[in-house]
């Protein structure tokens, strides 16, 4: 069963509980869908999310946040792609800089 985890923005002990909730759901394969980087510990954040996803993909604040990491994060986080599948499971940040076919911007207010 895949477990998924989003925005993160460098919250550090969020990150592990979602991990800890995963895991006692019964998460067996983790997926992260960006948005990594932010205000809090961005660094410990990604070694944690590299050590534990199976798949990663680039979030649009990680485009805003990329230049308050060091240049190994940095590079792996911006080597990210922005979609991933697997099976019949379509992973996506959704944001109209990332994906735009994906994002909202096709739709008109109201």
């Amino acid at each position: 069963m895949w477990g998924l985890i989003s925005d993160v923005h460098g919250n550090y002990p969020a990150l592990e509980h979602a991990l800890e909730v995963l895991s006692a759901a019964g998460a067996r394969r983790i997926a992260c869908l960006g948005d990594y980087l932010g205000r809090g510990d961005n660094e410990r954040c990604v070694r944690r999310i590299r050590a534990v996803a199976e798949v990663a993909i680039l979030g649009n604040r990680d485009l805003d946040w990329q230049d308050r990491v060091s240049p190994a994060i940095r590079a792996w986080v911006l080597g990210l792609p922005r979609t991933a599948c697997s099976g019949p499971l379509l992973l996506a940040h959704g944001d109209a800089r990332l994906t735009p076919a994906l994002s909202t911007t096709q739709i008109g207010r109201n």
